[in-house]
C-alpha cells in the first residue's frame, strides 16, 4: 500500500499571505443558477501550489461561485511577481443526470499592479502611492472536486494544482503526541468513487470521467484508541463507519497503525486504511496520511493491476 501512498508525497512551498483590494474590485455578481453542492462541491479556499516543481502557486478565495485569487512566482530575472484575478465559476454541467460530470471552470484576466505602496525598508516621509493595474494575460482553471485542478495561461499547456493543507500535511507523527495530526472524523460524509485510474505524475488530478462514478453518504463514529506493544507498532486508532447508503462501506472501519521505524519521516507516517467485509481489496482502501483532515480525505484502492487504482474522495457535510 505504501507504493500507492507515495504517489501523493508532495513538495512543500513556503509563502506569505497576500490579497489586495484589486481582487474585491474585480468580483462580479453571482448570477448563475444553483448546482447541487452535494454532487459538485466548490473547491477549497486557501493556498494551492503548482505540482510541477516550479515553487509557484495561488491563494484562492471561493464564496459560492465567486472567486478572488492571487498568483505568485517570478519573472525571467528572478524578481517576485504577484498577479491578481477574479470571476465566477461555471459548472461543467448545469443539471444533474446520468452523464453528469462534477467540476467547475473559471476564465479571468490576470492583472499586475505597479507603483504600489512601500512595505519594506521604506524611507521616512515617503508619500502615499498611486498604484496602477494592467492586464497582462488570461488564466483558465478547471477544478474537479474540492482539491484537484489545473490551470493554463494564454492557452499554454495545463499544469496540475493541489491545495497545501496547513497543519495537516505532516508526514511524520509526533512520537510524544501521536494523535496530533490525526483529526476526529466523527460525522456525516459524502464519499465519491472513481473508475480505475492509471498511476502517474498527473494522477493527483483525476479526469472528469474518472471521478463521481458513484457516491455514498456515510456516518463515521468516534475514534477508539488502543495502545499496542507489538514490535514497532505502539498505537492503533480505529474509527467505525456506523452507517452507509452503499453496501461497500457497511461494517467497515478506518484503521490507523502508528509505528516507530527510525528517523525516516516516510517510515514514521502512520499506515491508514478503510477495511471491511465488502471491500474487495485485501489491503483495503489506503488513506494517505497527508490527505486526512477534518473536512476531507482521499483513498486509493488496488485493483489487481499494478498500474491501476480506484480513487475515492470524501468530504464532510455541513462543513465548508
Amino acid at each position: 500500500m505504501r507504493n500507492f501512498i507515495k504517489v501523493f508525497k508532495l513538495s512543500s512551498v513556503i509563502f506569505i499571505s497576500f490579497f489586495t483590494a484589486q481582487v474585491a474590485a474585480q468580483i462580479v455578481p453571482d448570477t448563475g443558477p444553483p448546482v447541487d453542492s452535494l454532487f459538485n462541491p466548490f473547491p477549497e479556499t486557501g493556498a494551492w501550489f503548482a505540482n510541477d516543481g516550479s515553487n509557484t502557486g495561488f491563494f484562492l478565495e471561493f464564496v459560492n461561485r465567486q472567486v478572488g485569487g492571487a498568483y505568485f512566482g517570478s519573472d525571467s530575472e528572478g524578481n517576485n511577481v504577484w498577479l491578481t484575478f477574479a470571476g465566477s465559476l461555471e459548472p461543467l454541467n448545469e443539471e444533474l443526470g446520468p452523464d453528469f460530470e462534477p467540476g467547475w471552470t473559471l476564465t479571468a484576466n490576470l492583472n499586475q499592479a505597479s507603483d504600489t505602496g512601500c512595505i519594506l525598508d521604506c524611507p521616512p516621509g515617503l508619500p502615499p502611492a498611486a498604484p496602477t493595474s494592467n492586464t497582462v494575460g488570461e488564466i483558465a482553471f478547471t477544478f474537479i472536486g474540492r482539491n484537484t485542478g489545473q490551470f493554463s495561461i494564454d492557452g499554454s499547456d495545463s499544469v496540475d494544482i493541489i491545495p497545501l493543507f496547513f497543519g495537516v500535511s505532516a508526514a511524520a507523527n509526533n512520537p510524544d503526541e501521536p494523535l496530533e495530526f490525526l483529526p476526529e472524523l466523527q460525522g456525516t460524509w459524502v464519499i465519491a468513487e472513481g473508475s480505475p485510474t492509471a498511476i502517474g505524475d498527473n494522477f493527483a488530478r483525476p479526469s472528469a470521467t474518472n471521478l463521481g462514478q458513484s457516491s455514498a453518504v456515510i456516518d463515521i463514529g468516534l475514534q477508539q484508541v488502543t495502545p499496542l506493544n507489538n514490535g514497532n507498532a505502539f498505537l492503533q486508532v480505529t474509527t467505525p463507519i456506523t452507517g452507509s447508503t452503499d453496501q461497500l462501506f457497511n461494517g467497515a472501519e478506518i484503521n490507523c497503525l502508528f509505528s516507530s521505524l527510525g528517523d525516516d519521516p516516510d517510515n514514521q507516517s502512520p499506515d491508514c486504511a478503510i477495511s471491511g467485509p465488502n471491500i474487495p481489496a485485501a489491503s483495503g482502501i489506503g488513506l494517505p496520511f497527508e490527505f486526512i483532515s477534518d473536512v476531507r480525505f482521499i483513498g486509493l484502492m488496488p485493483t489487481g493491476d499494478d498500474d491501476l487504482v480506484v480513487r475515492f474522495e470524501a468530504f464532510r457535510l455541513a462543513v465548508d
